[in-house]
């Protein structure tokens, strides 16, 4: 999780909490697969928004059929000196012959800017 203090996104995303939601892998009806805005009032959350989603097909089957479906299972988020948000991602975590091989994603104010591979 991270609170957004950069001034790339619009203002409204001011102190506004990042957090990944990772995806479940053991429910009938899967949930996660997305980053969300959290407002709060001060001390308690008031609402949610999805800031970033479509990593799971819709119609994916529930268990380890999500994971199995799904394009990308977020792990943090981590905010850029420019203001850009670094997404970090283990969709491939154990299935790659290299095990320090991650995924990356760079959300700019103007959508998905790239995919980034990182070897370690």
């Amino acid at each position: 999780m991270a609170f957004y203090t950069g001034e790339q996104f619009p203002a409204a995303y001011q102190n506004v909490p990042f957090a990944a939601q990772h995806g479940s892998w053991n429910r009938s009806t899967p949930s996660g697969y997305r980053v969300m805005a959290a407002y709060t009032d001060g001390r308690r959350v008031t609402g949610y928004e999805p800031l970033v989603e479509g990593f799971l097909p819709s119609g994916a089957a529930g268990g380890r059929g999500a994971t199995t479906a799904a394009t990308g299972r977020p792990v943090d988020v981590l905010q850029l000196p420019d203001g850009s948000i670094l997404i970090s991602d283990d969709r491939d975590a154990g299935r790659h012959p290299d095990p320090a091989v991650a995924r990356a994603l760079l959300l700019t104010v103007n959508g998905i800017a790239a995919g980034l591979r990182n070897t370690g």
